[in-house]
C-alpha cells in the first residue's frame, strides 16, 4: 500500500477464527505519491527453507522476480519458512541494514534467540545469519541504511 497523498484504510477480520497481522511501515523513497493497493498470495511451500522476495522497490529484484509487490523504497521484504535447524545467510553490503520479524516459531539471527513475533535490526555486520532454533516463518526486510 503506498499511502502517499492519502488513503482510506480499514481493516477487518471475516474469518470464525483470531487474525494475526503485521502492519510494518518502510518509508518511502520521496513524498507525495499517488495512493496505490495491491495485494498477492505467496504460496508456503515456495518460501520453504529459503527467503523469498514478496515485495520490492529494487530494479533488479523486480526484473527476476516480476510477481513481487511493488514499493516505493530501495528496499525488499523477503519470507522464509524454515525447519528446525535449517539455516539462512543473507549478505549486508555497506549501507545496507536488514530488520528481521519470526512471525511464528523461533529462531536466532546472529546468535541472539528470537520468539514469534519478536523483531530485531540487523546493522554494522556483513550479514544477518538466521538459524531456526524451531520450525520458523520469517520476514526480513532488507533496507537502506539511511
Amino acid at each position: 500500500m503506498t499511502a502517499g497523498t492519502g488513503i482510506m484504510h480499514a481493516e477487518w477480520n471475516e474469518e470464525n477464527e483470531p487474525t494475526h497481522l503485521f502492519q510494518i511501515w518502510v518509508e518511502p523513497r520521496q513524498g507525495g505519491l499517488k495512493p496505490r493497493w495491491a495485494q498477492a498470495q505467496f504460496p508456503k511451500g515456495d518460501r520453504a527453507g529459503k527467503l523469498v522476495p514478496l515485495a520490492s522497490g529494487e530494479e533488479g529484484v523486480r526484473v527476476s522476480n516480476p510477481e513481487t509487490l511493488l514499493i516505493n523504497q530501495d528496499a525488499t521484504l523477503y519470507g522464509a519458512l524454515l525447519a528446525k535447524g535449517d539455516s539462512l545467510k543473507h549478505a549486508l553490503p555497506e549501507g545496507r541494514i536488514a530488520y528481521v520479524v519470526v512471525a511464528d516459531g523461533k529462531a536466532s539471527v546472529n546468535g541472539k534467540p528470537l520468539n514469534t513475533r519478536d523483531g530485531m535490526a540487523v546493522f554494522k555486520t556483513d550479514a544477518a545469519e538466521i538459524v531456526a532454533d524451531d520450525a520458523a516463518e520469517l520476514l526480513l526486510f532488507d533496507l537502506p541504511a539511511k
